[in-house]
Order: C-alpha cells, then structure tokens, then sequence
C-alpha cells in the first residue's frame, strides 16, 4: 500500500436526527518487538498455506513506509460523528470478524493495526446485535481511520461536550 485516496464530502448530505454519544476513548498498548516478530512469523507461516491472508501484512507496510494520502475533508461533520483528522496520519486495522447469533448474538474482531505515526499493534473488539435469523459468519476485516490510534486515557476528565447529548 503506498498511496491512500478518500473523497469523504459525502458526509455532507447525512443528516442524522438523533445523537449518537461517542464513549471515552480506550487506551492502547504498543507491541513489544518479541510480540512484532512473533506476528510477522505468524502471517508468514499462514501466508504459506492460504495465500489469501497476505492482506494481514498491509498494517506492518503502513507502520514502516509512510503512504501518500489524499483526503478530500466534509465541509461539515454530522452531529454525532468526529471530526475527521486534520493531520496527515492514516491507521490501517486488518484481522478476523466472528459473527455467531439465533436472533441475538456476539461480534468478536481481532487482528493488527498499523499507524504512520509510526506504530504498530494489536487490536480487540466485542459487540453484540440482533438478527432475524440464524447462523455463523467468520471472514476478514479491514479497517481505514483517517488519523492515529485512539490517544491513552490517564486520569484524564472528560471535554465539556458542545452538542445537544448532554
């Protein structure tokens, strides 16, 4: 991956009409240069006997060489979304999604992420939802943020928020 282009003026014309509070921002912990070794063998090893997965490897490319990028800004940001970053730093998160539900049911994702700034980890998610029917669904996923990792929370209060969620 050596160059990123996004045309996000289309956020202009979403027109939310309730608030959608966005929580407190998590913390982060970097990997440790055993854990990067370890990840990259991993995918090497995997790569070898389902070639499919190389995808993997695009967060170690983003957190090594710096791609071009290209983002074309919303004139303005829906209320309940954040602001789109001002900076130049892009973070790319690739990994697995499980999906196992009967009407209700857990979304577990996990994988690695790479960020310009530079940094390179390992992420964890959990969800839940509702479905109208029945099944299991496992496949990749792949994420684009337009700006680095979430900043670590240390003791720190919460903004005062500017909006109608209060």
């Amino acid at each position: 991956m050596n160059r990123i282009s996004a045309d996000l003026r289309q956020l202009d014309k979403l027109n939310l009409q309730k608030c959608i509070p966005l929580g407190p921002r998590l913390t982060r912990g970097r990997a440790a240069p055993a854990e990067i070794a370890g990840l990259k063998a991993s995918i090497d090893l995997a790569t070898k006997f389902q070639p499919d997965v190389g995808f993997l490897r695009e967060p170690f490319t983003v957190s090594q060489i710096r791609p071009s990028i290209n983002v074309l800004r919303p004139a303005t940001v829906p209320v309940g979304l954040t602001t789109v970053s001002t900076g130049s730093d892009i973070t790319l998160a690739t990994g697995l999604n499980v999906d196992v539900f009967a009407v209700i049911g857990p979304v577990l994702q996990g994988g690695i992420y790479g960020s310009t700034t530079p940094e390179l980890g390992v992420f964890g998610s959990v969800g839940g939802g509702w479905w109208t029917n029945v099944g299991i669904g496992i496949g990749p996923v792949i994420t684009l943020i337009f700006g680095p990792p979430a900043r670590p929370v240390r003791n720190r209060p919460e903004p005062p928020r500017t909006d109608d969620c209060a």
